[in-house]
């Protein structure tokens, strides 16, 4: 059996927030049962399955929707807008304890990973004389709504799991928008492909799940839907996702970098 406390936070914490929800049963895409508790805003999750198998940070994304859920059921009634966050997971068996951390991994290389954990930017916004910072960023920022929202996009993908690719599928919208990439205004996603140098195969790979299968709902098997929040496709969007975006930035800052590089 599979036995975990997970515990968390209801977002603002003076908010308040009380609520108790026991017994729910779930079936998709993992059998299990769990019971919901929150006061002052401190949320306790205890979760019960019969697997020995279950992914720890798969159990935690699963944790973290169906307390949103919940969450925002709640913020409805009361037209509040509140946050999740799960921080970390007591296994009952083991006695060990695993805190969560705030980046999602999409780079493998060591050097990379190392750079992100001390809270610096991987080794490719930092070659030659492309760097990209802050500071570049801020400079655009202010005055490019298109990358205001693709960035809030790319947050939300990170921040919600199980709508992953409806967040990135958002960031290609919100970039289509553009003026730096406004040379038809009926062929938007055309021009982001050609001045960014993505394929439609490599566009389609976030398209196919965030369009129709997570943000237009059209789900023709049950099962589109589970396989859409599978952690290597989640992956694999934010990762082209994040370079679409640092493509953007260079059309602004380095067109003639952009130019040099082969297609995504």
């Amino acid at each position: 059996m599979t036995h975990y406390i997970f515990y968390g936070r209801i977002l603002p914490e003076r908010a308040d927030v009380f609520l108790i929800q026991d017994s729910i049963e779930l079936k998709k895409p993992i059998k299990a049962q769990l019971i919901v508790k929150c006061e002052r805003s401190k949320l306790v999750v205890e979760y019960k399955d019969n697997a020995q198998s279950a992914n720890l940070l798969t159990l935690k994304n699963l944790i973290e929707a169906v307390a949103r859920q919940l969450v925002d059921s709640v913020g409805y009634m009361i037209v509040c807008g509140y946050d999740v966050e799960i921080e970390s997971a007591y296994n009952i068996s083991t006695q060990e304890l695993m805190i969560f951390g705030v980046q999602e991994e999409i780079f493998d290389l060591a050097e990379d990973l190392e750079r992100i954990r001390k809270g610096r930017p991987p080794a490719i916004l930092e070659q030659g004389d492309q760097i990209i910072n802050y500071a570049i960023i801020f400079s655009i920022i202010g005055t490019d709504i298109s990358l205001q929202l693709a960035l809030a996009e790319f947050r939300e993908s990170i921040k919600r799991p199980h709508y992953t690719a409806a967040h990135c599928f958002n960031v290609i919208e919100a970039l289509g928008e553009s003026k730096l990439l406004d040379d038809c205004k009926d062929k938007k996603r055309i021009n982001l492909q050609n001045k960014l140098k993505v394929t439609k195969k490599t566009i389609d790979k976030i398209c196919k799940y965030g369009g129709n299968v997570q943000r237009h709902i059209k789900c023709k098997k049950p099962d589109e839907w589970i396989n859409s929040i599978d952690w290597e496709r989640r992956k694999e969007q934010m990762s082209i996702t994040w370079e679409i975006i640092r493509r953007y930035i260079m059309l602004h800052k380095y067109p003639e970098e952009l130019e040099k590089l082969s297609e995504l």
